[in-house]
């Protein structure tokens, strides 16, 4: 994915559920907040990083656009792997009975 802006970041959220590597542009909005870097203290600017199960990369910067490919395509350490299991705990986050929970949280406070 290569975007300048996103909102909620459905097409991620989908790879997880299909326990793919995600390559994401690092933009200010989306990608980070699911996340959670946005709590990290992170110099990512200009840089390719690994986190969970995402590959972000500099917006428009198509030279760390190939190499977080050939990071996910190489699989060196195993990565695709550690992908699949960080996908399997991330996505939790995101199934309908801790949504509900969440919104019944914001509801009664």
């Amino acid at each position: 994915m290569s975007s300048n802006y996103e909102w909620l970041p459905v097409v991620q959220i989908e790879s997880l559920v299909c326990k793919t590597p995600i390559i994401s542009s690092n933009c200010k909005t989306g990608p980070k907040e699911i996340i959670n870097l946005n709590n990290k203290n992170y110099n990512i600017e200009n840089k390719v990083i690994i986190w969970d199960c995402w590959i972000l990369y500099p917006v428009w910067d198509l030279d760390k656009l190939v190499e977080s490919m050939l990071i996910s395509y190489k699989n060196e350490n195993n990565i695709n792997k550690l992908f699949i299991k960080n996908s399997n705990e991330k996505i939790k986050e995101f199934d309908i009975k801790n949504i509900i929970k969440l919104r019944e949280k914001i509801i009664n406070e």
